[in-house]
């Protein structure tokens, strides 16, 4: 359960850079409205930032989770191991 909670957060910020990259792309680049001067108006890299902001922390997250899991968990079962 730690995990999925974990990935859902990672593909909410992989889904916010991409949506915010294509979109600002699709308004040519502008930077209008990224201040907030003329009142608030959700900008593309508002969602790219936020994006940004996201996948590092949970990335770091995912593999501090996977450090941690006993290594009796991770070895593979022996078998019919010929060795």
């Amino acid at each position: 359960m730690r995990y999925a909670f974990r990935l859902a957060l990672l593909v909410v910020g992989v889904a916010s850079t991409t949506l915010g990259m294509a979109y600002w792309q699709h308004i040519g680049f502008a930077l209008d409205g990224l201040w907030f001067q003329n009142g608030f108006m959700l900008h593309p890299l508002h969602l790219v930032a936020a994006g940004l902001f996201i996948v590092p922390p949970t990335m770091l997250d995912v593999f501090l989770l996977d450090a941690s899991r006993p290594a009796a968990l991770l070895q593979r079962p022996s078998g019919d191991d010929a060795s």
